[in-house]
């Protein structure tokens, strides 16, 4: 199961967001390694921004607390460098500040994300990943706006498969779940 905490709604530093996402998800900051995983986490962001066109940041579960300039994930996942979408001239440590940890974020733009490292006392939004069954649930709160320009506040729950597509949505007003094509929300 995945949550994703846009900026506009929470912003913590990854060490709160992964403190967050361990207490109250029962999981970690999200680790991402296929390129179908961050190609779907991509396309979810897509789907939830209120602005398609604004840069989305968002912790993720990458750092490299255990060895400096060694990036892995807090989950035990590796991080496979063959993989990650990381931004030009990255993973790179700030040189005057290299006796700390470093954390990955990944910054979304029009349709995709890269990945860069930051000094982890940043505030970002995040995304949470916990261990989920077929019929889990987890919300995805955005703003639709209608062609009059007015907000509403929407949240939907949603059922995901072990593949991490969504096959079902229902929004608070509605008493059964709808399907939904290849995993889109809109």
């Amino acid at each position: 199961m995945y949550k994703f905490v846009l900026p506009e709604d929470d912003t913590r530093t990854w060490s709160g967001a992964e403190t967050l996402c361990k207490t109250q998800e029962n999981g970690h900051l999200t680790s991402l390694v296929t390129n179908n995983e961050i190609a779907w986490v991509d396309s979810m962001i897509k789907n939830i921004a209120s602005d398609p066109r604004s840069k989305i940041k968002l912790w993720i579960g990458g750092s490299d607390r255990r060895i400096n300039d060694a990036w892995d994930f807090v989950d035990g996942e590796p991080l496979r460098y063959n993989v990650v979408p990381w931004a030009p001239g990255q993973p790179r440590r700030p040189l005057q500040q290299a006796n700390y940890e470093f954390c990955v974020y990944l910054e979304f733009e029009g349709d995709r994300s890269r990945w860069y490292v930051e000094d982890c006392y940043e505030a970002h939004g995040y995304i949470c990943k916990s261990e989920g069954r077929l019929n889990s649930f987890y919300f995805i709160n955005y703003m639709e706006r209608s062609n009059r320009s007015l907000s509403v506040d929407i949240q939907y729950q949603c059922r995901i498969s072990r593949d991490h597509q969504i096959f079902q949505l229902r929004s608070q007003g509605l008493s059964s779940y709808r399907p939904v094509e290849q995993g889109a929300v809109r």
